[in-house]
């Protein structure tokens, strides 16, 4: 980029702006060369410049960050990378490929180049791409199973959710089977977490090494034998169920009188099994044997350790009180000839 002496092209061109035809004489001419002068070096030294806009260049390992960059500088992220190398910026940070990242003050804004947000699945498999956060698989045009594949897992992927929603309505018929990659795991099990109720939908995310669910069924029953308000809805877990002999099971809500308890799902996890064919008939009520919350609801395939089945709770439900007991009754136990098999029951809600 050439530099320029204004006055000289314009007397050149035939104009009268020059210091010995017109008018711009003395002071007047000594501030429009020095505004040129100004020009002049702006242009060399951009010109000099590799990279004039601030943009400085691609990260692809953490060594390429920079040690001590300018305010602005910004960088294109060629692959997933942590900022974690202690001759740079070392701020911890997790950045995925093709996002642009801008240094500001102590820390890296990720200007996530690459964010496609939403997509929708009318074919399937589908693998999650880059910058996906949320997956509408349209069931009814699919019309048959579907497979949604998480991508591999990586230190760099830590913090990243992907939620995938039946948007077709269809799921309970044709289920939708979230996958890992390879070895990778989801709440610490190497198989598919399949959404089968209609309209369901399933949040994963991971820490760089594992999946999980959010939280993971396991740790809720865990965690509901602790608290009172885990995560704001297990209220009570019922554990050692006998999936054999038909019995009823007492579980008491740990609210408080005064309280209105609201359910929304029971949840049946399996924790052993043996010779079982996966068939046991249940139901939830608030006496006894009763069905005031779900009628007798078949169970199928619970009949291996670490199995999990969800029942949607909906209509209209009596008054509960906050820290009311309710029972789960098994009114058809397990006719696959196996001796021992229990699992454990939770109930979710709120107290309002």
């Amino acid at each position: 980029m050439a530099t320029i002496d204004l006055l000289t092209e314009l007397e050149t061109s035939g104009t009268c702006l020059s210091a010995q035809h017109g008018q711009y004489t003395g002071g007047h001419l000594a501030h429009i060369n020095a505004l040129i002068t100004q020009v002049n070096a702006n242009t060399t030294a951009l010109a000099g410049a590799s990279n004039p806009f601030n943009y400085v260049g691609t990260i692809a390992a953490a060594a390429d960050f920079p040690a001590s960059p300018d305010e602005g500088d910004t960088y294109l992220v060629t692959a997933d990378v942590i900022d974690n190398d202690a001759t740079k910026t070392n701020t911890g940070e997790n950045f995925l490929a093709k996002s642009f990242i801008t240094w500001s003050e102590s820390a890296w804004q990720d200007g996530d180049g690459q964010e496609t947000g939403i997509v929708s699945v009318s074919s399937t498999p589908y693998t999650v791409a880059e910058g996906v956060h949320t997956v509408l698989v349209d069931t009814a045009t699919i019309a048959g199973p579907s497979v949604v594949n998480l991508p591999a897992l990586t230190a760099a992927r830590k913090g990243r959710s992907i939620t995938v929603i039946d948007a077709g309505s269809g799921a309970t018929t044709y289920p939708i089977a979230v996958t890992p990659d390879g070895a990778d795991e989801i709440d610490n099990v190497g198989a598919a977490k399949s959404i089968d109720t209609n309209d369901g939908a399933l949040r994963v995310t991971t820490e760089g090494t594992e999946w999980f669910t959010g939280p993971s069924e396991a740790s809720l029953v865990a965690h509901a034998a602790t608290t009172d308000n885990a995560h704001g809805r297990v209220r009570e877990a019922v554990a050692g169920i006998d999936m054999v002999t038909p019995a009823a099971n007492a579980g008491t809500l740990p609210g408080t009188a005064g309280q209105a308890f609201v359910p929304s799902a029971l949840v049946f996890h399996c924790t052993a099994g043996a010779s079982l064919n996966g068939d046991v008939t249940v139901s939830l009520g608030t006496t006894p044997g009763g069905a005031e919350l779900m009628a007798a609801a078949p169970l199928t395939g619970l009949d291996t350790a670490e199995e999990t089945f969800r029942v949607a709770l909906t209509g209209v439900f009596p008054a509960i009180a906050g820290n009311a007991t309710f029972d789960v009754s098994v009114t058809i136990g397990d006719t696959g000839g196996g001796a021992t098999g229990t699992m454990i029951a939770y109930l979710e809600g709120d107290l309002v």
